[in-house]
């Protein structure tokens, strides 16, 4: 009991901070600092709806310290088309002419990823995705915002739009789909694949899991 009340005290401070990115995304990005010497893959991560670059700063600097290049396209808050968001991110892709990559998604950002590698032959690209708490079969929450955003229509539950995408997927041996225990935003059954590498966090929140990720990448990666 105390530990669900830790994590749900968690899962404020973790929200606050992912509504926060969304405004300070707008004044500070995240670079990329090449490591030149590395002989790690390339690292691709993908914010979530309403939020942008600075919610990643912890996943981005775990991954830098063992000495991945990380690279995080700005997408604004994605609310428009998730075709057009994927559309954004093939030509990032291309423009940095980047190869042999991990792509991770973080919530939206797991849809639009897998978007990408079903649409875009990706997989010439990316060597291995992961998803966190990708909303493959919707999440309640689009119904509060459908009506002013047109990726919240496209990520209600049994979408037409997320029927088509699940049906068409490649390389199920490559993709990992991180979930947390317990998480009310996006049910863990809709963000995991069946015949993917699907695997539970014992954390609580949807926010949190994205937030405390660089504990458990390891695991992952």
């Amino acid at each position: 009991m105390i530990k669900m009340i830790f994590y749900f005290l968690l899962e404020m401070v973790t929200m606050l901070a992912y509504i926060t990115s969304g405004l300070l995304g707008y004044f500070w990005k995240l670079k990329t600092t090449k490591n030149l010497k590395s002989k790690r893959s390339t690292a691709v991560i993908i914010h979530g709806w309403l939020t942008q670059s600075p919610m990643l700063f912890l996943q981005k600097c775990s991954l830098e310290k063992e000495g991945y290049n990380v690279y995080i396209p700005e997408f604004g808050w994605q609310l428009g088309d998730i075709k057009e968001l994927t559309e954004k991110l093939d030509l990032y892709l291309k423009n940095k002419n980047l190869k042999n990559v991990i792509l991770i998604g973080n919530s939206l950002g797991s849809i639009i990823s897998l978007k990408y590698l079903n649409t875009y032959n990706g997989w010439k690209r990316v060597r291995k995705f992961i998803s966190i708490s990708g909303p493959f079969r919707g999440s309640n929450l689009a119904y509060l915002a459908f009506w002013f955003s047109k990726s919240a229509r496209q990520m209600l539950p049994d979408s037409k739009f997320l029927k088509e995408l699940l049906a068409n997927i490649k390389n199920k041996n490559k993709i990992t789909c991180v979930s947390a225990e317990i998480d009310f935003i996006v049910p863990r059954l809709s963000s995991q694949i069946k015949g993917t590498n699907n695997k539970i966090i014992k954390v609580l929140g949807h926010t949190n899991l994205q937030f405390l990720f660089p504990l458990y990448y390891r695991e992952v990666i």
